[in-house]
């Protein structure tokens, strides 16, 4: 499980700028040969507009879960809104480990927002490897749960 804290409050909350967050969490043991360590990583993402799309810049890294070896990862996000409550996605994403080839991909998929007044998203997607380390073919689904660790008068 992954926790995301904003750094700096933008265009995501309906205010001017660029939106800042912090993604941080462990790596859990794979079931992948060889995975079976425990793992960190921290990610920063930087959103803005170019309407109509939101952009997302990731950069980020960590420590993998083979041998505790750091690596380094970066991803640009592109969203398109569809319809009330659903986004069209696109994602080009990389990963590179000490002494491995780079794992780069791209993704297309969806956002869902299945009742607007909640705070509760999912997503799913078809991811293809760009590169030779990258699986050729991967399939994503995930679920998105919001709330407030601390309440902020202002809202």
């Amino acid at each position: 499980m992954f926790l995301k804290a904003i750094v700096k409050e933008g265009v995501l909350q309906e205010k001017d700028g660029i939106s800042l967050a912090l993604e941080v969490g462990p790596l859990l043991p794979s079931t992948a040969p060889g995975e079976h360590g425990v793992g960190f990583e921290a990610t920063g993402i930087a959103s803005g507009q170019l309407l109509p799309f939101t952009y997302h810049v990731n950069l980020g890294g960590g420590v993998d879960r083979v041998d505790a070896r750091p690596f380094a990862l970066w991803g640009l996000i592109a969203e398109l809104p569809a319809s009330p409550g659903l986004r069209l996605v696109g994602e080009v994403n990389g990963e590179s480990v000490e002494h491995e080839r780079a794992n780069n991909s791209a993704l297309v998929g969806f956002i869902w927002q299945p009742i607007p007044a909640r705070r509760f998203w999912v997503d799913a997607g078809v991811r293809r490897g760009i590169t030779r380390a990258a699986p050729d073919w991967q399939v994503t689904l995930g679920l998105t749960l919001g709330f407030d660790l601390f309440r902020n008068p202002s809202r």
